[in-house]
């Protein structure tokens, strides 16, 4: 599996390589090469520490490492349809900035936005931000910042027949509304104080919400005995948030040219989440005389 994609050697909204395989231009690209990156502890030190991961790393024309680069692209149909993206790349001597957007309600799922997958439509909205920089031969760092809104909406509608016996026909319909927001930062700051020392420091946020709203309306009839004919409905909501703050420092010093090396590493979060709900349901017996209730 490709856990990240790499531009001349720095992430790319790495949360989800398929961010850039989907946005990046082609004619931007001159070669790609497939690595196996070793994880920072396991550079500076040379042990192993099992954390290797396959990456892709996309090498720049010469010609297109500097200036601006963008694709937008616009449409609009019948039914109300519309779809909008568009990509700008900045760069200049050692600094590269880069803007994606999406909009479509054409249930076109981009890389980082997934509905559930049953269907209905499908409104997606995202947006994010790049940079990578390398300011002075000590400092060097990139970062995203990413977010993305979806609203589903999907319609069912049931109609079973059960014979035998007891003979019934029940019919229902349910609309069912699900909405997700998702805010994702990742950042990583390279610094070289002196020749002997290098500090390492990744952050990283995520904080999403969802929201799902259902009203199921059913009928039940039994020609045969109609007294226990209803109709029933079911009004349920659950919103649940989760939080999500990790990062890692790492410190290494070469103590000789032989290799030798003191490293420590320090790492930590805070992650929580709860989920609401409430249901209410309503049941009416519809052919049952008020005598029955005495």
């Amino acid at each position: 599996d490709i856990s990240k994609i790499l531009v001349d050697g720095k992430e790319f909204f790495s949360d989800d390589p398929k961010t850039a395989s989907q946005n990046l231009p082609a004619k931007m690209v001159e070669k790609l090469q497939v690595l196996d990156k070793k994880s920072d502890l396991a550079q500076l030190t040379g042990f192993d520490d099992g954390e290797e991961e396959t990456v892709i790393n996309l090498v720049v024309r010469p010609g297109m490492k500097e200036g601006i680069m963008s694709n937008v692209l616009v449409g609009a149909g019948n039914k109300d349809r519309y779809e909008g993206n568009g990509f700008l790349n900045y760069a200049k001597n050692d600094i590269r900035l880069t803007l994606l957007g999406n909009i479509n309600n054409t249930n076109n799922e981009n890389a980082n936005v997934r509905s559930s997958g049953n269907g209905g439509e499908l409104t997606s909205k995202e947006v994010g931000f790049n940079i990578a920089s390398e300011p002075s031969e000590k400092l060097k760092y990139d970062a995203d910042l990413y977010y993305s809104h979806t609203d589903n909406d999907l319609i069912t509608n049931s109609d079973k027949e059960y014979i035998g016996a007891n003979n019934r026909f029940e019919k229902s319909i349910t609309d069912k509304t699900t909405k997700n927001d998702n805010l994702r930062f990742r950042g990583r700051m390279e610094w070289s104080p002196d020749s002997l020392t290098k500090v390492i420091f990744r952050p990283r946020l995520t904080y999403s919400t969802n929201d799902v709203y259902t009203i199921d309306n059913t009928s039940l009839t039994n020609p045969n005995n109609s007294r226990n004919d209803y109709v029933s409905q079911e009004n349920s909501t659950s919103k649940s948030k989760t939080f999500n703050l990790n990062g890692s420092l790492l410190l290494n010093r070469k103590l000789n040219d032989r290799g030798r090396s003191f490293t420590v590493e320090l790492s930590g979060g805070n992650n929580n989440g709860d989920t609401d709900g409430d249901t209410y349901s309503h049941q009416d017996y519809v052919n049952i005389p008020d005598s029955a209730y005495i």
